[in-house]
């Protein structure tokens, strides 16, 4: 080193602020008009001034690549502002992807920087239409689309985990319908907080869903209500970890976090997306109803195959009491048949013992006949009078209960503290209203209350 400073004059070198003046010109030189340039804001500051300084990078796999300054002058910054907020409904914010208009300057102080003309901001929706796609691209490749609409959500989900924001009003209403429905169903709700926009709306929203997946047993369905806001407000709804940590949790998740127009990518892999909280709590309430008509459906079809099936037992008694009946005038008919053919074929048998021994045995067939018709009409007697003291038993016997039954119901009657009373007698109790049953439970002195049968009075012991 020491070798070549001896060789180097004072010509040979060129001071910083040269050095800077030189790359000053190039760039002016170069840079005559406006470029177009994307970048990511990495900072962003405005000043009480009303300036506004940014920090843009450019990124390649996630590394930062590429710096530099940036700066949007008050008038132009409020300019800028306004216009992207119309376009998008959303303020510039860090993390976004931008396409700026910039002139390309350098000082030789403060190095280079990019002083901000306008912000397209139709790129910035661009921009978040393909992430939003590669992300959809992934979720189908990975077989993850359909995941959680596989799941069987309860026929009637009653233990709800909700993922909102405390105070937004979407929480509020999607509280407020469940609690106060017409049919005064319970659903029971639990909240487990989260951001739902700005920078920590990611992290906390993968932390409650965690929350709720170390709970998951205590719970029929997860549900993820927003309400209004900018669209821009759901792009972390678009973003893979929160699309994949739905889609593969297992439990179903109902969404209501969007707008009429909008239908974010967790609303693509969730068991049910619906528009708004109060449509999500209208769902969830549907399902109560839908139980409800099919249990009433289930109690009419049962009520209706009971009475079919008493009208058909009554059919096979009605039925089988009349075989009974027919069966037994049958067998008595036949015995009767049988009677009569036995009778008949002793008759003959008679007359033929008679006409063989007319003569010899005329006494003793007069008094054999005589006796087959005694015995024959003592049968149909027996048969006869067994029948009638079958009824009169039978006639008897329900006469006995009733009386037994009128007999109890008079003794009863007089063994009513009242009947008592109406035939002279009185009821003494003590100041406590307790029954005096013997002398000895009375105290000298002692006030007692006396029942009659009509009035009441108190008198007091003496001579006990």
């Amino acid at each position: 080193m020491n070798v070549i400073f001896e060789f180097m004059t004072e010509s040979d070198f060129l001071s910083l602020k040269t050095l800077n003046s030189l790359v000053k010109q190039v760039l002016a030189d170069n840079f005559l008009e406006d470029v177009w340039v994307v970048a990511e804001i990495a900072e962003l500051k405005v000043a009480s001034s009303g300036h506004c300084y940014m920090e843009l990078v450019d990124k390649q796999e996630d590394r930062i690549v590429a710096r530099s300054k940036a700066n949007l002058w008050n008038r132009q910054y409020q300019e800028v502002q306004s216009n992207f907020i119309s376009e998008t409904g959303k303020t510039l914010e860090i993390g976004m992807k931008v396409l700026l208009r910039v002139a390309v300057g350098f000082h030789e102080l403060y190095g280079m920087s990019l002083t901000v003309k306008t912000i397209d901001p139709q790129f910035t929706m661009g921009e978040m239409a393909r992430k939003r796609k590669e992300v959809i691209d992934r979720l189908v490749k990975e077989g993850l689309m359909d995941l959680n609409k596989m799941l069987e959500l309860a026929l009637v989900p009653k233990r709800i985990a909700v993922i909102s924001a405390r105070k937004a009003a979407g929480y509020e209403d999607f509280c407020h319908q469940l609690d106060q429905n017409a049919r005064g169903y319970i659903v029971e709700h639990s909240l487990f907080e989260a951001t739902l926009q700005g920078d920590r709306a990611l992290a906390s929203l993968l932390e409650a869903i965690e929350e709720i997946r170390g709970r998951s047993a205590d719970f029929d369905a997860v549900v993820i209500i927003r309400g209004g806001g900018a669209s821009l407000d759901l792009r972390v709804f678009d973003q893979w970890d929160i699309a994949a940590a739905v889609a593969r949790f297992p439990l179903p998740i109902l969404t209501g976090i969007g707008h009429e127009r909008d239908q974010s990518v967790v609303d693509l892999v969730a068991h049910v997306c619906l528009k708004t909280p109060t449509a999500v709590a209208a769902f969830i309430l549907q399902q109560f109803e839908e139980f409800e008509e099919q249990l009433l459906e289930i109690a009419s079809d049962l009520e209706g195959t009971v009475a079919g099936q008493l009208r058909d037992k009554r059919y096979v008694l009605d039925r089988a009491g009349n075989l009974f009946s027919e069966r037994v005038n049958r067998f008595i008919s036949g015995r009767r048949l049988s009677l009569a053919g036995k009778k008949k074929d002793l008759l003959h048998q008679s007359h033929q013992l008679f006409s063989e021994e007319r003569k010899r045995r005329s006494a003793d067939r007069l008094r054999l006949q005589h006796s087959i018709y005694r015995k024959t009409k003592d049968f149909e007697y027996q048969l006869s009078h067994k029948k009638y003291e079958l009824r009169q038993f039978l006639v008897q016997s329900i006469r006995s209960k009733k009386e037994g039954l009128k007999l109890v119901g008079e003794q009863l009657k007089w063994v009513d503290p009242q009947k008592v009373l109406d035939r002279g007698y009185a009821l003494i109790r003590s100041e406590h209203n307790e029954v005096i049953k013997s002398v000895k439970e009375i105290n000298p002195d002692q006030v007692l209350k006396v029942q009659l049968k009509e009035g009441k009075f108190e008198v007091k012991s003496t001579n006990v």
